[in-house]
């Protein structure tokens, strides 16, 4: 299974992208070396990479800027309150399909850890069960060795329902969540700093999309190859936006992270967070899981943390 789930991995990239245009067009080389970098077999790179081409797309992924952006305090003290407080719609690009899940009041939203921390994680439809949800979405970051990982072990600042945690984090990924006034916060802070800031979920991934209404990507694609992906916003109002991308299947490649800053700009955010995606990103919704998760035996990956909208 481990060397399958390693050549569907490298395999879904090339094939998706050309392997002939790959090697006769630069961007689309570069773009290849990128995506496979992202994935839990980054040393796979090496079979289409200079060993400088990879030491720049590593160099490209770990990078976080020192930067943080929360939504402005009054937008989101008071969010609507509709009749229907989550709805989805499916979206559609060049290169990927996805969904769009809207929740209308901030406060529904909060971040659920695995059950059996340090040993085994959940999927998201077992989460959105669990806790009787309208929705889930999977959520941070997670140790996963050569993309092996069981999912039960989350890294960087982790906070569900007011309780916080740290777990080692060799990546410098931010802190994303929402503090006592539904504001959508994102930052690299510690453990301490997020305390201080109040925030009562959240989880730790990266890069930041949005902030303050202005796109932080402003040249090429973002650095991160094309893949499936998941990602969070809010509007001024204090909706939140999940954003779901399916990929490395036929119909939809996936997204790079330009392209999800697009969906996010489009839907009105003014602070926007990539959080973890490929065979991770998974939307369930209305009792069953709405979009198509890649490159799992069990149709959805065992996660560590998932954000869910409670009832």
């Amino acid at each position: 299974m481990h060397l399958f789930k390693m050549a569907l991995t490298f395999m879904a990239g090339l094939l998706a992208l050309g392997y002939a245009a790959v090697w006769s067009v630069p961007p689309l080389h570069r773009l290849a070396v990128e995506t496979v970098v992202t994935t839990g077999h980054a040393y796979l790179a090496h079979l289409i990479a200079t060993p400088a081409q990879f030491a720049a797309a590593r160099a490209q992924w770990l990078d976080t800027p020192n930067i943080s952006a929360i939504t402005a305090a009054e937008t989101a003290l008071a969010p609507q309150q509709p009749a229907a407080p989550v709805s989805a719609h499916a979206i559609s690009g060049s290169t990927y399909r996805g969904w769009v899940l809207l929740v209308r009041n901030p406060a529904l939203v909060h971040v659920v850890v695995t059950s059996n921390v340090g040993h085994m994680g959940e999927q998201v439809s077992q989460f959105g069960q669990q806790y009787h949800a309208l929705a889930a979405i999977n959520g941070g970051g997670f140790q996963d060795p050569d993309g092996q990982g069981s999912g039960g072990l989350p890294v960087g600042v982790t906070a569900s329902f007011g309780h916080l945690s740290y777990y080692p984090d060799l990546t410098g990924d931010y802190v994303i969540g929402f503090d006592a006034l539904s504001r959508l916060a994102v930052g690299k802070w510690t453990l301490q700093q997020a305390r201080a800031l109040g925030l009562r979920d959240a989880v730790s991934f990266k890069p930041l999309l949005v902030a303050s209404g202005k796109p932080q990507i402003t040249s090429g694609d973002g650095g991160w190859g094309i893949a499936p992906r998941t990602a969070i916003g809010q509007r001024k109002d204090g909706t939140v936006i999940f954003v779901v991308i399916d990929g490395r299947q036929p119909g939809s490649i996936g997204a790079t992270l330009r392209q999800m800053q697009s969906v996010m700009l489009r839907e009105g955010a003014v602070t926007a967070v990539n959080l973890d995606g490929g065979s991770s990103a998974t939307l369930w919704y209305h009792g069953r899981v709405v979009n198509n998760p890649c490159c799992s035996p069990n149709g959805q990956r065992y996660i560590a943390t998932a954000f869910i909208v409670t009832q």
